[in-house]
Protein backbone atom coordinates (compact mmCIF):
# COMPACT_ATOMS: atom_id res chain seq x y z
CA UNK A 1 0.00 0.00 0.00
CA UNK A 2 2.81 2.70 1.22
CA UNK A 3 4.22 1.97 -1.87
CA UNK A 4 1.98 1.99 -4.24
CA UNK A 5 1.09 5.88 -2.89
CA UNK A 6 4.40 6.33 -3.34
CA UNK A 7 3.94 5.90 -6.92
CA UNK A 8 1.25 7.54 -7.26
CA UNK A 9 3.15 10.58 -5.66
CA UNK A 10 5.99 10.35 -7.98
CA UNK A 11 3.53 9.68 -11.44
CA UNK A 12 1.65 12.93 -9.98
CA UNK A 13 4.91 15.02 -9.66
CA UNK A 14 5.87 13.72 -13.21
CA UNK A 15 2.58 14.96 -14.49
CA UNK A 16 2.78 18.08 -12.99
CA UNK A 17 5.95 18.25 -14.15
CA UNK A 18 5.03 17.91 -17.83
CA UNK A 19 1.71 20.26 -17.35
CA UNK A 20 4.46 23.14 -16.07
CA UNK A 21 5.97 22.49 -19.22
CA UNK A 22 3.24 22.97 -21.75
CA UNK A 23 1.73 25.58 -19.82
CA UNK A 24 4.92 27.86 -18.45
CA UNK A 25 7.12 27.49 -21.82
CA UNK A 26 5.05 28.52 -24.47
CA UNK A 27 4.11 31.78 -22.30
CA UNK A 28 8.08 32.73 -21.68
CA UNK A 29 8.30 32.19 -25.33
CA UNK A 30 5.29 34.42 -26.94
CA UNK A 31 5.84 36.84 -24.32
CA UNK A 32 9.45 37.45 -23.52
CA UNK A 33 11.50 35.61 -26.43
CA UNK A 34 14.86 37.14 -26.03
CA UNK A 35 15.04 36.53 -22.65
CA UNK A 36 16.32 33.05 -20.56
CA UNK A 37 13.87 30.66 -20.80
CA UNK A 38 12.48 27.63 -18.63
CA UNK A 39 14.89 24.99 -18.49
CA UNK A 40 17.90 27.37 -19.32
CA UNK A 41 21.22 27.16 -17.63
CA UNK A 42 21.68 30.41 -15.96
CA UNK A 43 25.33 31.87 -16.71
CA UNK A 44 27.78 32.32 -13.49
CA UNK A 45 28.34 35.72 -12.66
CA UNK A 46 30.58 37.75 -9.98
CA UNK A 47 29.84 40.55 -8.90
CA UNK A 48 32.51 42.74 -6.50
CA UNK A 49 30.50 43.62 -3.38
CA UNK A 50 30.84 42.34 0.23
CA UNK A 51 27.55 41.13 1.55
CA UNK A 52 26.57 42.30 5.30
CA UNK A 53 27.75 39.73 7.97
CA UNK A 54 23.85 38.49 8.32
CA UNK A 55 23.02 37.94 4.77
CA UNK A 56 26.44 35.94 4.60
CA UNK A 57 25.02 33.75 7.45
CA UNK A 58 21.74 33.60 5.61
CA UNK A 59 22.90 32.60 2.50
CA UNK A 60 25.43 30.36 4.23
CA UNK A 61 28.41 32.03 2.49
CA UNK A 62 32.15 33.03 4.02
CA UNK A 63 32.51 36.81 4.32
CA UNK A 64 34.54 38.12 1.25
CA UNK A 65 34.91 41.27 -1.54
CA UNK A 66 32.72 39.58 -4.19
CA UNK A 67 29.19 37.90 -4.93
CA UNK A 68 28.86 34.93 -6.77
CA UNK A 69 25.92 32.42 -7.11
CA UNK A 70 28.09 29.26 -7.96
CA UNK A 71 29.13 29.37 -4.32
CA UNK A 72 25.47 29.32 -3.27
CA UNK A 73 24.33 25.54 -1.89
CA UNK A 74 20.71 26.14 -1.05
CA UNK A 75 18.01 23.69 -3.16
CA UNK A 76 16.23 26.54 -5.11
CA UNK A 77 17.35 30.26 -5.82
CA UNK A 78 15.04 32.95 -6.02
CA UNK A 79 16.58 36.09 -7.85
CA UNK A 80 14.41 39.37 -8.76
CA UNK A 81 15.39 42.11 -10.86
CA UNK A 82 14.55 45.17 -9.57
CA UNK A 83 15.43 48.66 -9.90
CA UNK A 84 14.67 51.34 -6.90
CA UNK A 85 12.81 53.65 -9.13
CA UNK A 86 10.83 51.00 -10.49
CA UNK A 87 7.40 51.45 -9.50
CA UNK A 88 5.82 48.40 -10.17
CA UNK A 89 9.33 46.80 -7.85
CA UNK A 90 8.36 49.64 -5.22
CA UNK A 91 5.11 47.53 -5.14
CA UNK A 92 6.45 44.37 -4.58
CA UNK A 93 8.53 44.80 -2.08
CA UNK A 94 6.25 44.45 0.76
CA UNK A 95 4.85 41.35 -1.33
CA UNK A 96 8.24 40.02 -1.33
CA UNK A 97 9.04 40.79 2.39
CA UNK A 98 5.91 38.66 3.02
CA UNK A 99 6.99 35.72 1.09
CA UNK A 100 10.55 35.71 2.80
CA UNK A 101 9.00 35.49 5.78
CA UNK A 102 6.35 32.66 5.00
CA UNK A 103 9.61 30.94 3.73
CA UNK A 104 11.61 31.57 6.95
CA UNK A 105 9.36 30.42 9.01
CA UNK A 106 8.59 26.96 7.04
CA UNK A 107 10.77 24.57 8.82
CA UNK A 108 10.78 23.14 5.19
CA UNK A 109 11.64 25.92 3.29
CA UNK A 110 13.88 27.75 5.32
CA UNK A 111 16.71 25.47 4.67
CA UNK A 112 16.03 24.86 0.68
CA UNK A 113 15.01 28.04 -0.68
CA UNK A 114 17.05 31.76 -0.86
CA UNK A 115 16.13 34.95 -1.77
CA UNK A 116 18.33 37.42 -3.87
CA UNK A 117 17.90 40.90 -5.30
CA UNK A 118 19.78 42.36 -8.37
CA UNK A 119 19.70 46.04 -8.42
CA UNK A 120 19.27 46.82 -12.13
CA UNK A 121 21.15 50.43 -12.98
CA UNK A 122 21.54 50.93 -9.00
CA UNK A 123 24.88 51.79 -7.54
CA UNK A 124 25.47 50.26 -3.81
CA UNK A 125 24.28 53.38 -2.03
CA UNK A 126 20.90 53.25 -4.50
CA UNK A 127 20.05 49.74 -3.44
CA UNK A 128 21.32 50.00 0.08
CA UNK A 129 18.03 52.76 0.67
CA UNK A 130 16.00 50.94 -1.13
CA UNK A 131 16.57 48.56 1.60
CA UNK A 132 16.08 50.59 4.23
CA UNK A 133 13.24 52.37 2.79
CA UNK A 134 11.35 49.26 1.98
CA UNK A 135 12.74 46.96 4.71
CA UNK A 136 13.79 44.67 2.76
CA UNK A 137 14.84 41.23 4.82
CA UNK A 138 16.81 39.71 1.67
CA UNK A 139 20.48 40.60 -0.04
CA UNK A 140 19.96 42.70 -3.19
CA UNK A 141 23.40 42.94 -5.61
CA UNK A 142 24.33 46.29 -6.76
CA UNK A 143 24.50 46.02 -10.88
CA UNK A 144 25.12 49.48 -12.35
CA UNK A 145 26.14 48.80 -15.36
CA UNK A 146 23.88 46.15 -16.38
CA UNK A 147 26.30 43.33 -16.49
CA UNK A 148 24.09 40.84 -14.80
CA UNK A 149 21.23 42.32 -16.26
CA UNK A 150 22.88 41.51 -19.86
CA UNK A 151 22.91 37.95 -18.97
CA UNK A 152 19.44 37.00 -18.91
CA UNK A 153 18.41 39.40 -21.71
CA UNK A 154 17.53 42.91 -20.51
CA UNK A 155 13.96 41.99 -19.12
CA UNK A 156 11.77 44.66 -18.12
CA UNK A 157 11.11 44.82 -13.89
CA UNK A 158 9.93 43.39 -11.94
CA UNK A 159 11.86 40.38 -13.28
CA UNK A 160 11.89 36.96 -11.02
CA UNK A 161 13.42 33.73 -11.87
CA UNK A 162 13.76 30.38 -10.19
CA UNK A 163 16.49 28.51 -10.22
CA UNK A 164 17.47 24.81 -9.23
CA UNK A 165 20.62 23.20 -9.67
CA UNK A 166 21.27 20.02 -12.02
CA UNK A 167 24.03 17.34 -11.46
CA UNK A 168 26.91 19.29 -12.92
CA UNK A 169 26.44 21.66 -10.42
CA UNK A 170 24.44 24.67 -12.90
CA UNK A 171 21.60 26.79 -12.21
CA UNK A 172 18.70 25.65 -14.27
CA UNK A 173 15.80 27.83 -14.87
CA UNK A 174 12.54 26.40 -13.49
CA UNK A 175 9.77 29.46 -13.22
CA UNK A 176 10.04 33.07 -14.63
CA UNK A 177 7.98 36.03 -13.92
CA UNK A 178 7.94 38.75 -15.74
CA UNK A 179 5.57 42.14 -13.68
CA UNK A 180 4.42 42.05 -10.01
CA UNK A 181 3.76 38.91 -8.46
CA UNK A 182 0.63 39.67 -6.66
CA UNK A 183 -0.65 36.56 -4.49
CA UNK A 184 2.66 35.70 -2.38
CA UNK A 185 0.34 32.34 -0.52
CA UNK A 186 0.09 31.60 -4.66
CA UNK A 187 3.68 31.85 -5.50
CA UNK A 188 4.76 30.12 -2.31
CA UNK A 189 2.70 26.93 -3.87
CA UNK A 190 4.92 27.31 -6.81
CA UNK A 191 8.12 27.50 -4.87
CA UNK A 192 6.81 23.81 -3.23
CA UNK A 193 5.90 22.32 -6.57
CA UNK A 194 9.58 23.22 -8.37
CA UNK A 195 11.34 21.74 -5.87
CA UNK A 196 9.97 18.27 -6.81
CA UNK A 197 10.86 18.95 -10.17
CA UNK A 198 12.60 16.39 -12.49
CA UNK A 199 15.83 18.73 -13.33
CA UNK A 200 16.56 16.10 -16.14
CA UNK A 201 13.20 16.63 -18.00
CA UNK A 202 13.08 20.18 -17.42
CA UNK A 203 16.24 20.36 -19.42
CA UNK A 204 15.43 18.53 -22.02
CA UNK A 205 12.81 20.51 -22.67
CA UNK A 206 14.37 23.87 -22.43
CA UNK A 207 13.67 26.62 -25.48
CA UNK A 208 16.41 27.76 -27.77
CA UNK A 209 17.48 31.07 -27.05
CA UNK A 210 16.45 34.11 -29.78
CA UNK A 211 16.74 37.49 -30.12
CA UNK A 212 14.06 38.11 -32.39
CA UNK A 213 14.60 41.54 -34.45
CA UNK A 214 11.31 43.00 -33.50
CA UNK A 215 12.40 42.27 -29.46
CA UNK A 216 15.50 45.51 -30.69
CA UNK A 217 13.71 49.11 -29.98
CA UNK A 218 13.89 50.77 -33.11
CA UNK A 219 13.63 54.82 -33.70
CA UNK A 220 10.24 55.88 -34.09
CA UNK A 221 11.24 58.62 -36.44
CA UNK A 222 12.13 58.32 -40.07
CA UNK A 223 15.87 58.59 -41.38
CA UNK A 224 15.05 61.85 -43.21
CA UNK A 225 13.24 63.25 -39.73
CA UNK A 226 15.98 61.98 -37.68
CA UNK A 227 18.19 63.83 -39.85
CA UNK A 228 16.35 66.88 -39.77
CA UNK A 229 16.39 67.03 -35.31
CA UNK A 230 19.85 66.50 -35.87
CA UNK A 231 21.10 68.88 -38.34
CA UNK A 232 18.71 71.76 -35.92
CA UNK A 233 20.50 70.21 -32.73
CA UNK A 234 23.76 71.22 -34.49
CA UNK A 235 23.00 74.35 -35.92
CA UNK A 236 24.19 76.48 -32.74
CA UNK A 237 24.36 80.42 -32.42
CA UNK A 238 28.10 80.63 -32.27
CA UNK A 239 28.66 78.41 -35.51
CA UNK A 240 27.98 77.43 -38.97
CA UNK A 241 26.97 73.89 -39.99
CA UNK A 242 28.92 72.88 -42.68
CA UNK A 243 27.39 69.27 -43.61
CA UNK A 244 26.17 66.51 -41.70
CA UNK A 245 27.11 62.58 -42.37
CA UNK A 246 25.56 59.78 -40.86
CA UNK A 247 28.94 57.05 -40.09
CA UNK A 248 29.03 53.57 -38.88
CA UNK A 249 31.37 52.79 -35.98
CA UNK A 250 32.32 49.84 -34.65
CA UNK A 251 29.79 46.77 -32.74
CA UNK A 252 27.10 48.32 -35.29
CA UNK A 253 27.36 51.94 -33.62
CA UNK A 254 25.80 54.96 -35.91
CA UNK A 255 26.31 58.07 -34.98
CA UNK A 256 25.78 61.74 -37.14
CA UNK A 257 29.10 63.54 -37.48
CA UNK A 258 28.42 67.19 -38.19
CA UNK A 259 31.39 69.66 -39.18
CA UNK A 260 31.07 73.38 -38.32
CA UNK A 261 33.02 76.34 -38.60
CA UNK A 262 33.59 78.42 -35.50
CA UNK A 263 36.13 81.65 -35.78
CA UNK A 264 36.97 80.64 -39.42
CA UNK A 265 38.41 77.69 -37.54
CA UNK A 266 36.87 73.83 -38.81
CA UNK A 267 35.26 71.75 -35.51
CA UNK A 268 33.11 68.44 -35.08
CA UNK A 269 30.28 67.72 -33.61
CA UNK A 270 28.67 64.65 -32.85
CA UNK A 271 25.28 63.34 -32.64
CA UNK A 272 24.23 60.16 -31.02
CA UNK A 273 20.47 59.34 -31.71
CA UNK A 274 19.17 57.16 -28.70
CA UNK A 275 15.97 54.15 -28.44
CA UNK A 276 16.18 52.22 -25.83
CA UNK A 277 13.71 49.89 -23.78
CA UNK A 278 13.05 50.88 -20.29
CA UNK A 279 14.02 49.32 -17.50
CA UNK A 280 10.24 49.00 -16.10
CA UNK A 281 7.87 47.50 -17.31
CA UNK A 282 5.00 49.91 -17.34
CA UNK A 283 7.18 52.25 -18.80
CA UNK A 284 7.49 53.25 -22.71
CA UNK A 285 10.52 53.54 -24.32
CA UNK A 286 12.94 55.89 -24.30
CA UNK A 287 13.95 58.13 -27.72
CA UNK A 288 16.05 61.13 -27.71
CA UNK A 289 19.23 62.66 -29.31
CA UNK A 290 22.05 63.94 -27.45
CA UNK A 291 25.06 65.80 -29.28
CA UNK A 292 28.51 66.27 -28.04
CA UNK A 293 31.49 68.48 -29.41
CA UNK A 294 34.78 66.69 -30.09
CA UNK A 295 36.22 67.52 -26.75
CA UNK A 296 33.59 65.54 -25.06
CA UNK A 297 31.29 68.42 -24.03
CA UNK A 298 27.50 67.89 -24.66
CA UNK A 299 26.08 70.93 -26.12
CA UNK A 300 22.83 70.10 -27.20
CA UNK A 301 19.95 67.63 -25.70
CA UNK A 302 16.67 66.72 -27.66
CA UNK A 303 13.68 64.66 -26.60
CA UNK A 304 11.72 62.67 -28.91
CA UNK A 305 9.54 60.65 -26.55
CA UNK A 306 10.27 60.40 -23.15
CA UNK A 307 7.72 59.56 -20.12
CA UNK A 308 7.11 60.31 -16.96
CA UNK A 309 4.34 58.62 -14.48
CA UNK A 310 1.25 57.18 -16.07
CA UNK A 311 3.21 57.42 -19.54
CA UNK A 312 2.72 60.98 -19.60
CA UNK A 313 5.11 62.95 -22.34
CA UNK A 314 7.80 65.27 -21.10
CA UNK A 315 6.81 69.18 -21.44
CA UNK A 316 8.99 71.94 -22.40
CA UNK A 317 9.97 72.56 -18.73
CA UNK A 318 11.21 68.72 -18.11
CA UNK A 319 13.38 68.97 -21.28
CA UNK A 320 15.07 72.03 -20.38
CA UNK A 321 15.23 70.77 -16.56
CA UNK A 322 17.54 67.49 -18.09
CA UNK A 323 19.44 70.16 -20.78
CA UNK A 324 20.33 72.30 -17.67
CA UNK A 325 21.52 69.56 -16.15
CA UNK A 326 23.98 67.39 -18.60
CA UNK A 327 24.22 70.86 -21.36
CA UNK A 328 27.74 71.91 -20.66
CA UNK A 329 28.82 68.72 -18.86
CA UNK A 330 31.74 66.34 -20.49
CA UNK A 331 31.02 62.61 -21.06
CA UNK A 332 34.47 62.00 -20.50
CA UNK A 333 33.98 61.94 -16.45
CA UNK A 334 31.64 59.89 -15.02
CA UNK A 335 27.89 61.17 -14.56
CA UNK A 336 26.74 60.46 -10.85
CA UNK A 337 22.92 60.44 -10.64
CA UNK A 338 21.94 62.36 -8.31
CA UNK A 339 18.04 61.44 -8.19
CA UNK A 340 16.95 64.68 -5.70
CA UNK A 341 18.62 67.16 -8.45
CA UNK A 342 19.21 65.26 -11.52
CA UNK A 343 16.07 63.78 -12.04
CA UNK A 344 12.76 65.37 -13.63
CA UNK A 345 9.99 65.22 -11.60
CA UNK A 346 8.29 61.73 -11.65
CA UNK A 347 10.48 60.85 -14.24
CA UNK A 348 13.05 59.26 -12.54
CA UNK A 349 14.06 55.53 -13.86
CA UNK A 350 14.07 57.91 -17.63
CA UNK A 351 16.43 60.55 -15.87
CA UNK A 352 18.53 57.88 -14.49
CA UNK A 353 18.66 55.83 -18.15
CA UNK A 354 19.75 59.18 -19.66
CA UNK A 355 22.16 59.93 -16.92
CA UNK A 356 23.90 55.97 -17.59
CA UNK A 357 23.74 56.54 -21.35
CA UNK A 358 26.18 59.62 -21.54
CA UNK A 359 27.96 57.59 -18.83
CA UNK A 360 28.68 55.11 -22.25
CA UNK A 361 29.00 58.30 -24.55
CA UNK A 362 33.23 58.59 -23.92
CA UNK A 363 33.22 54.97 -25.57
CA UNK A 364 31.71 56.58 -28.71
CA UNK A 365 34.31 59.12 -28.72
CA UNK A 366 36.85 56.82 -28.39
CA UNK A 367 35.70 54.90 -31.45
CA UNK A 368 35.92 58.35 -33.44
CA UNK A 369 39.04 58.67 -32.46
CA UNK A 370 40.01 55.29 -33.24
CA UNK A 371 39.07 55.57 -36.71
CA UNK A 372 40.47 58.47 -38.06
CA UNK A 373 37.53 60.52 -37.57
CA UNK A 374 38.45 62.58 -35.13
CA UNK A 375 42.33 63.59 -33.99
Amino acid sequence: MKKTLAMRHLNLIILFSVLMLTITTPLLAESIPHLLRYGDTFPEFMVEQPLLPQENEYLRLPEGKTFTIKNLSTDLLLIEFLNKYCYNCQVQAPIFNELFNAIEKDSNLKSKVKMVGVGVDNNRIQVEAFKREKSILFPIIADPDFKVYELVGEPKTPFTLLLRKNNKGEWVIVSAHLGVIIMPDTFLEEVRAVLQYDITLVQLQKGKRILPEESVVKPILSEPELLKLVTEGMALPEGKLLNVEKILLPGKETVYLGRIEVGGKKRFLISKVVSQKSICDVCHDLHFIYTFDEDGKVVNFISIQLTKYGNKDWNEDDVQKMRSRIVGSSIVRNYEFNPDVDAVSTATVTSLIIFNTLNHAKETLNKLKNNGYLK
